[in-house]
Order: structure tokens, then sequence, then C-alpha cells
């Protein structure tokens, strides 16, 4: 099946059917595609989608971009896992409590935003995307972070504001780690230390 018969299958469970754009932004919905055809970028935010992500999103092979903000989705399908060439998803505004199995398979994932969901911890596999630059899991309910998360070679940006941390153990980062933390509205027991050399830009 190709691309095309995939956004048209797509679109008859959608109240309102996507349009091809030349160029998506953050509050523009619809698809874009490359020279060959292939749909590369899909915006889906506010399409009312009853808890599960569609399954026809997972087919599209080539999806580098995938916008789903705000949709009621309270479980993410390990199907996930065939978007190989993703490298930005937004799952923000949602009810998601944790991630799949295979998730861990998104190797070209550089931007991840997981904000405003229903998250206690850092899900730990979320270290192994040996690409993955900028995290935002903010408005969540972390209570603690894991050691793998903190160990990850890759994540420049981590956004942690108004969740639940009491502390944050900068004793576990690497010297000249983080370029931007951002803690701010969590209820920290005590002023951040030790943080000097291991964080370009400190909120909290």
């Amino acid at each position: 099946m190709s691309d095309k018969q995939i956004i048209e299958l797509l679109n008859t469970k959608l109240r309102r059917p996507l349009k091809l754009q030349k160029k998506l932004t953050w509050f523009l919905k619809g698809y874009c595609i490359n020279e060959l055809g292939n749909v590369i970028q899909l915006n889906l935010f506010k399409s009312q989608f009853d808890g599960q992500i569609p399954d026809e999103i997972f087919e599209l092979k080539h999806l580098e971009h995938l916008d789903i903000r705000e949709n009621n989705i309270n479980e993410v399908s390990p199907k996930i896992a065939q978007l190989s060439k993703l490298q930005y998803l937004d799952l923000r505004n949602n009810d998601i409590k944790e991630l799949p199995s295979g998730f861990n398979s998104l190797g070209s994932l550089t931007k991840l935003y997981l904000g405003h969901n229903q998250f206690t911890s850092v899900p730990t596999c979320l270290a192994e995307l040996n690409k993955l630059e900028l995290l935002d899991i903010s408005e969540n309910n972390i209570v603690e972070l894991s050691e793998q998360l903190l160990a990850s070679n890759s994540i420049k940006k981590l956004y942690l504001n108004n969740n639940e941390l009491s502390h944050f153990p900068f004793d576990q980062l690497r010297t000249k780690h983080l370029d931007e933390l951002v803690l701010i509205d969590n209820p920290l027991t005590s002023t951040p230390k030790g943080f000097e050399g291991k964080v370009t830009k400190l909120l909290y």
C-alpha cells in the first residue's frame, strides 16, 4: 500500500481529512511528502483519537516528524517501533503512563516531547536512544530519575519542570553534560548544588 493510500484510509477515521501541505508548522494540521511521494511529516494534534493512535500511522515507514498532541491517547502501541526514521515525536497533552517495549528502536529520534501526561518516572528505555538530544517530560508526576537517563551521552536539553522531584542527583552527571536543565516548579528540598561544569543553563 502506498503512502497516499494510507493517508486516504486514515482520513476515513478523522472528522476532517488531512490536506497535503508545502510546509507544516506547530499550528497547522496536514502532511508533507518528499520528492518520491513518501509522507515524511504528519501533524494530527487535536484529532480526537479514542485512546489509541490509529494503526495507519505506523505504516508510514518514511515518517520523520509526527505531532499527535492533545488526542486523549492513553496507550502507545508497540507498533511505533516501525517508524525507524522518526526524528521528532510530540505526544504532549495526553494520558500516557508508560512507553511500550521496542520504543528504544526509534534510533533516529532527536526530539521527544512527553509533557503533560501521567508518567511517574522517566522510562529507562529513553537512555538507549543514542541520538536523542532534547527530552521534554515536564508537567507529569515524576518523583525520581534513573541512573541510565543521567548517563545518556546524547541528551543536551532536559525539561523536568512541574513534576514531583524533591532533589536532582547532580553527582551522577558527567562534566559538561547538559546545555539546559529546567527544574522549575518541583518540590526541591534544597538549593541545587554541584552542577557547576555539568549544566550550562539551569532553571529551578
